[in-house]
């Protein structure tokens, strides 16, 4: 499907601010209504509770089997991989794709 095509009729604008994260608390008071307020206290609760997740998840990545990181480094669901899923970049790495998600670079 073309972008193009698929956007075609929908708010730009509301897709984008979608697409933005949320303000710093600080910052939070500047925001012209409430509701506007309210949702980016929602949207930056969810962000760290994403955050918590994406860490918790990370820690505990050794304590999994390897049998069943094999499989969950496949991408075939009838057969593992012979190299077990983990982190297989570098700390900056990681810290760049979070970021991403994160979208803190806006």
């Amino acid at each position: 499907m073309k972008w193009a095509a698929y956007l075609q009729g929908k708010d730009k604008l509301a897709l984008h601010r979608a697409g933005l994260s949320p303000i710093p608390k600080t910052s939070e008071l500047k925001l012209w209504k409430q509701e506007a307020r309210d949702a980016n206290a929602r949207l930056r609760a969810l962000v760290e509770s994403f955050r918590r997740e994406l860490a918790r998840g990370l820690e505990r990545l050794d304590r999994v089997p390897d049998e069943t990181l094999k499989w969950l480094g496949s991408i075939d669901a009838t057969k593992p991989v012979t190299k077990p899923f983990g982190h297989k970049q570098e700390a900056a790495t990681m810290e760049r794709y979070s970021a991403d998600w994160e979208r803190e670079d806006q």
